[in-house]
């Protein structure tokens, strides 16, 4: 029996009648068929010159877009009306990385209602004829290389409601026709250049505005405040002076408001204050001045993101903070607080508190004690204030799901209570720069997922506790600083994540240099300098492949430097100070060193010919290695940004493709940041997964790539210290392992 026949689809239905119309004779078609014809037809057309515009076509997605095909509306990405006449009402191409060019054929679509070109390769401007396109209520060209202005035809565009253009490079000013346009309800141009002031909104029922990430200067409009409709203000990362306007008080419905990384000044105008709706309030990095108005904890009972860092806000924290229950991120870091730290106890849904940079108290540690109670905490950073007295036992009762606790540059003297080791999901604890003393306790060791451990410049004694081996995440040890007596555990050198450093420095130590060190293959930064270590070198240390810098300095060490061959990323190497015999080796002549200090020993024989030993650009480094004398720690910064640039792009500054006039530094520095990802380490990319290639770009790999760069400056006062270079990695670390 055969089988049932499938009834036509209406789209196919249509596509018959068209056919049926056409094949008609001259006589008997009608003259609204002819224009049905004519149209549907023109719209074909159109779409082909589209193509004909796509230089790159990856994935083969135009394949169906054939020169000889009738059936257009089955193309794919092209969706057209269901009754007559057929006409493409909407095209939909995103993340296929197209190539080309919008084309201004395009015009000729003048029945589109939906266009999504995202997440493309496409470059060259925005026809003007785009947004002529009489029924078009989506535009979402975001994440494309476009670049020229933004089409003046966009403000006439009766039916504009979604308008999205963030992430590409273009230029020039907002038109102030497109601010006018009345049906427009989501208006995102993130992250291009655009520059000029903001136009003003007025007759709008604008619900979304991003402008984030542009040049635009001149003040905030205060008409925005007559946008009743905004429930979304983004004007971060521009260069937006004056004064907040209080007319932004009178949005009722707003809930999210940034204006971070700006230059606005004055003070927070009351208002802000009373927008109950407000969820996120960020008004971050600019030179905000005056008090935290005392009644915020009333005012706002639905805010969930407090961000006022980095301005000159002064006075204390309000203790009403605690009255805004739904609150979770509080960062009023790097501003002029004073007083002591209010008690936050009740604010059960708190899972950042960041307060560094400040003046504040501890006033017996009571607010500590309460924030026991914040079982969702996961970051609390108090560094660089003026916390004094002895840390509370009760620091170990904070939420189990603590990630980051940073109490580094403050006045904390007493112990290290043992307590400490019961937050078992640690990742970094930074305790240094105070005066802590007594021994570090053992317990801890019983933190496996502690990713950097920093307890250096304190009064620390006793023996360096072989639990800490137990800590097998850890990527940076630091415990130099202190009166840290008795010999290198083993146990710490088996923990082969260690990379970013470990630095023992500047203690007691004593006793030989474990041949374990040989487990430390990733380790990029190595310092043992100034302790009482003797015995030789051991020759094992010529397995750490990775290492950058060799700091042994300042020590009793004797024999021969034996071979080191293997370590082909050295670039700083100080032995100096040392009972160290025989010649100099003469592979060191191998290594791309910037800097070797081989003074204050018993070396003899003749200095190699090769290498450092020869090399110009090494001068002013060689002359500080025969006369003995110290350099900056630049140089630690310097090598560890070049090996961190050598990790992302698979290149070494050794390369044939680098010489003369071009470095690794300035090979990535041309690249930086458009077209970073074509000098990547192609292992670096999720190639399977688009949307999380662009997260781990942007979020992860720029940033990476922007520290190697910075470290790498060419005058060691334009590189950032070591310790600034660890906060910033960590960060970035904290954030991939929160968001993964």
């Amino acid at each position: 029996m055969d089988p049932k026949p499938k009834s036509p689809s209406p789209r196919h239905l249509l596509f018959f009648l068209y056919g049926v119309l056409v094949s008609l004779p001259s006589n008997s078609a009608t003259f609204s068929s002819a224009q049905t014809s004519n149209s549907s037809e023109a719209d074909r057309q159109a779409l082909l010159c589209f193509k004909s515009s796509i230089s790159a076509d990856p994935g083969l997605v135009l394949r169906s877009w054939r020169s000889d095909s009738l059936d257009f509306c089955s193309w794919r990405g092209v969706t057209c009306s269901t009754t007559l006449p057929i006409r493409v009402v909407s095209l939909e191409l995103r993340y296929d990385k197209l190539k080309g060019e919008l084309p201004s054929c395009m015009g000729t679509l003048t029945s589109l209602v939906w266009i999504d070109l995202s997440n493309n390769d496409l470059s060259g401007s925005i026809p003007e004829e785009i947004g002529a396109m009489p029924g078009l209520q989506t535009l979402i060209l975001a994440d494309n290389m476009l670049t020229g202005n933004i089409p003046l035809s966009l403000g006439t565009a009766a039916s504009l409601r979604y308008v999205n253009l963030s992430r590409n490079a273009l230029s020039g000013v907002i038109p102030d026709s497109l601010a006018k346009v009345s049906s427009l309800r989501v208006l995102r141009l993130s992250m291009n250049n655009l520059s000029g002031e903001i136009p003003h909104f007025h007759r709008t029922t604008l619900q979304f505005l991003d402008l984030t990430g542009n040049f635009l200067f001149g003040s905030i409009p205060a008409s925005l405040g007559n946008v009743s409709s905004l429930n979304y203000i983004l004007l971060a990362e521009n260069n937006l002076e004056g004064s907040i306007p209080e007319a932004l008080g009178h949005i009722l419905n707003l809930t999210v408001l940034d204006l971070g990384y700006n230059r606005l000044s004055g003070n927070v105008p009351a208002m802000i204050y009373n927008i109950s709706s407000l969820r996120y309030l960020g008004l971050s990095t600019n030179m905000l001045e005056g008090q935290i108005l005392l009644n915020t904890g009333h005012s706002l009972p639905n805010l969930k993101s407090l961000i006022l860092s980095s301005n000159a806000l002064s006075g204390i924290v309000p203790a009403s903070l605690a009255n805004m229950s739904k609150l979770q991120v509080i960062d009023l870091s790097s501003n002029l607080l004073s007083g002591s730290i209010p008690s936050l106890g009740s604010l059960s849904n708190l899972s950042r508190l960041i307060l560094g940079s400040n003046m504040q108290q501890a006033e017996n540690w009571t607010f500590l004690t309460s924030l026991t109670n914040c079982s969702r905490l996961l970051t609390l950073a108090l560094d660089g204030n003026s916390l004094n007295g002895s840390l509370p036992k009760s620091v170990g009762n904070l939420s189990t799901n603590l990630e980051l606790l940073n109490f580094r540059g403050n006045q904390i003297s007493g112990i290290i209570p043992s307590t400490i080791g019961k937050l078992g999901n640690l990742v970094v604890l930074s305790l240094s720069k105070n005066r802590l003393s007594g021994e570090i306790p053992s317990t801890i060791g019983d933190l496996p997922q502690l990713i950097q451990l920093s307890l250096d410049d304190n009064l620390l004694s006793g023996n360096i506790p072989p639990s800490l081996g137990r800590c097998q995440r850890l990527i940076m040890l630091n415990l130099s600083v202190n009166n840290l007596d008795g010999s290198i555990p083993s146990e710490i050198l088996s923990i082969s994540s260690l990379s970013l450093g470990l630095d023992l420095s500047n203690n007691n130590l004593t006793g030989m240099i474990p041949p374990e060190i040989e487990k430390l293959i990733h380790l990029v930064i190595l310092n043992v300098s100034s302790n009482k270590l003797y015995g030789e070198i051991p020759p094992t240390l010529g397995m750490c492949f990775a290492l950058s810098s060799l700091q042994m300095e300042g020590n009793m060490l004797s024999g021969i430097i034996p071979s080191l061959n293997n370590l082909k990323s050295i670039q700083r190497m100080d032995l100096s100070g040392n009972n160290l015999s025989g010649q100099i080796p003469e592979f060191f002549g191998n290594f791309s060193l910037l800097y070797l200090n081989l003074s204050y020993n018993k070396l003899e024989g003749p200095i190699p010919t090769s290498g450092i030993f020869t090399n110009n650009s090494n001068a002013v480094m060689l002359e500080e290695y025969v006369m003995g004398c110290k350099i900056s720690t630049g140089g630690d910064v310097y090598s560890f940004g070049v090996l961190l640039l050598e990790m992302l792009t698979a290149k070494r500054p050794t390369d044939k493709l680098f010489g003369n006039d071009l470095s690794l530094p300035k090979y990535v520095d041309l690249a930086f940041p458009d077209k970073i990802s074509e000098i990547l380490d192609p292992q670096m990319q999720n190639k399977e997964d688009e949307i999380l290639c662009n997260l781990h770009m942007h979020n992860y790999i720029i940033p990476l790539v922007e520290i190697g760069l910075l470290c790498s400056m060419g005058s060691p006062k334009d590189r950032p210290t070591m310790q600034d270079v660890c906060a910033k990695i960590v960060a970035i670390e904290e954030a991939f392992i929160q968001t993964f």
